[in-house]
């Protein structure tokens, strides 16, 4: 699993746990990704969420949060009031440079609300599944695109 697909193992857990809403907080530097994902969830105390075969959801399941524990650094899970929280951090393997693209799956992947805040070279970004409707559009997905390449390459300028 690349970088990349360890951030949509990890939406996809939060989707499956029935958030209704997922927020993803990626911070870009040039050898690593901090993760943080949190979602308003069920939770289910105790048990070992990061071993292997160790699911809630039932047989067969129980693979995602090990990769994540295997190939990630400091994978943790936190619970505050209704809110669970997943850290880690990831070795930035290129993957990541096209998050972009990871935007129309995790986007259209359920029902809930998917918040995704992208942090890179001193800029932050936002992209909201509730601004776009569902399912969402590749044109959304092409102008979002179109401003992570304006940022990563200096020619956005932000309103702040």
């Amino acid at each position: 699993m690349d970088a990349a697909d360890l951030i949509l193992e990890g939406v996809r857990n939060s989707l499956e746990a029935g958030a209704a809403l997922v927020r993803i907080d990626l911070e870009i530097s040039s050898s690593m990704v901090d993760v943080r994902i949190s979602d308003d969830g069920t939770f289910i105390e105790g048990g070992t969420p990061f071993a292997d075969g160790y699911s809630t959801k039932g047989e067969g399941r129980g693979r995602g949060l090990g990769h994540i524990a295997r190939q990630g650094f400091g994978a943790k899970l936190e619970r505050k009031g209704d809110e669970t929280t997943l850290l880690f951090s990831i070795q930035e393997d290129g993957s990541i440079r096209e998050v972009e693209d990871l935007l129309l799956p995790i986007m259209n992947m359920g029902r809930g609300r998917i918040v995704l805040t992208l942090k890179e070279n001193g800029e932050s970004f936002f992209f909201d599944s509730e601004d776009l409707g569902r399912p969402v559009s590749a044109s959304s997905i092409r102008q979002f695109k179109k401003r992570v390449r304006e940022i990563r390459s200096g020619k956005w300028q932000s309103s702040r």
